[in-house]
């Protein structure tokens, strides 16, 4: 094989391992994203409940929530300590096990690690664990 030619099919390597990585979505939120299990929600009724198989994903601009059988998706906003759930498919009775009571809802982060989340709403108290 000449030169030119190995010069030639490494560009073109190198070529495709860029076009191939340049499509990736890549996490922008740091600790936040990922998918979240829900360990306890404490109502401010004083109610206190341990849902099993529970779950927030939280992924760029997006979240889902997951039970089984029950999947909602919806539009998400992250800033500092803040973060605002938007569910406009969703009925407020529907997001209840997720401790929301409203599709738009606005959480205080109290917590938020590698491993750990807390979050806060005037509805509700959540603990959450990186799934």
């Amino acid at each position: 094989m000449k030169l030119t030619d190995k010069i030639l099919l490494l560009l073109m390597a190198s070529l495709l391992a860029v076009a191939a990585s340049s499509c990736r979505k890549r996490y922008i939120n740091g600790d936040l994203d990922g998918m979240w299990q829900v360990m306890s929600i404490e109502y401010n009724d004083g109610t206190v409940v341990s849902p099993e198989a529970t779950y927030y994903c939280l992924v760029l601009h997006t979240f889902n929530l997951q039970r089984p059988g029950v999947r909602i998706a919806g539009n998400m906003v992250y800033e500092g300590d803040m973060l605002k759930l938007e569910a406009p498919y969703a009925t407020a009775e529907s997001l209840k096990p997720w401790g929301m009571d409203n599709t738009v809802t606005t959480f205080k982060i109290l917590h938020l690690s590698g491993s750990k989340m807390t979050l806060e709403s005037d509805y509700a108290h959540i603990e959450l664990r990186k799934f």
